[in-house]
């Protein structure tokens, strides 16, 4: 039954709802609450309802996955720091096993178009390869997103996601996101800082970290990661 209780509107209502603490202002139904708005029949509309939003942090437990038999996956990452991005990324079998893993300096642009042009590296050196059934998997969500846009406008960026776009469609492949944790080798690969670019198609040419983290990573060991959300 419905509570016909008259509410003071001098005060702001709170109450939760569904794991939000919800604010309500000036009239209007509230929960099981009848609002009294008789001081507000001046007014020409009410206020809105605003949320009151905490941020939470979420502990995930984190793993690379294999692809499935017959299957390659395509990992790639970039790195900005002082003013000089650059990329890498793997690509692996079924198995975990390296097909290849690269290193490319791209200079001075941002985070995202750094990304960008790593992953259209790692796309070029894949169609080389002969291998087919690719997935593809990126850390940055914001990547992925307009990868998906069908109206990308002009510019250097929407110029490199087209060309992207392309390439997975002749593939027949989209793009996935991942956490940075299960994409961390790629991430290894991008901040190696090399002397020059290189595509490397053996383990054992590159260093000993990251050997250990493609190794590491490739066997599926669970990493716990973290996650902020609002609640």
């Amino acid at each position: 039954m419905l509570n016909e209780e008259i509410v003071d509107l001098s005060e702001d209502i709170r109450w939760e709802f569904g794991g939000y603490k919800m604010v309500k202002r000036r009239g209007l139904f509230i929960g099981s609450y009848k609002v009294n708005i008789a001081p507000l029949r001046n007014k020409s509309r009410f206020d809105d309802a605003r949320f009151e939003m905490q941020e939470v942090t979420r502990r995930l437990v984190i793993s690379w996955k294999r692809p499935l038999q017959g299957a390659v996956k395509l990992n790639t990452d970039a790195s900005v720091s002082k003013g000089k991005a650059s990329g890498g990324g793997l690509l692996r079998d079924h198995e975990g096993k390296l097909i290849f893993a690269f290193y490319k300096e791209i200079w001075e642009v941002d985070v995202l178009m750094a990304k960008s042009l790593a992953l259209l590296h790692g796309l070029q050196l894949y169609k080389r390869t002969r291998v087919q059934n690719l997935l593809v998997e990126v850390d940055s969500a914001g990547l992925v997103q307009l990868l998906e846009t069908r109206s990308l406008t002009k510019g250097p960026l929407c110029s490199s996601l087209r060309r992207i776009q392309e390439l997975l469609r002749s593939l027949h492949s989209t793009v996935t996101h991942i956490f940075w944790e299960a994409n961390s080798a790629a991430d290894k690969l991008a901040m190696m800082e090399a002397q020059d670019d290189f595509p490397s198609a053996a383990i054992q040419q590159l260093s000993r970290g990251i050997r250990a983290t493609i190794l590491l990573v490739s066997r599926e060991i669970p990493l716990v990661g973290t996650q902020v959300v609002r609640e």
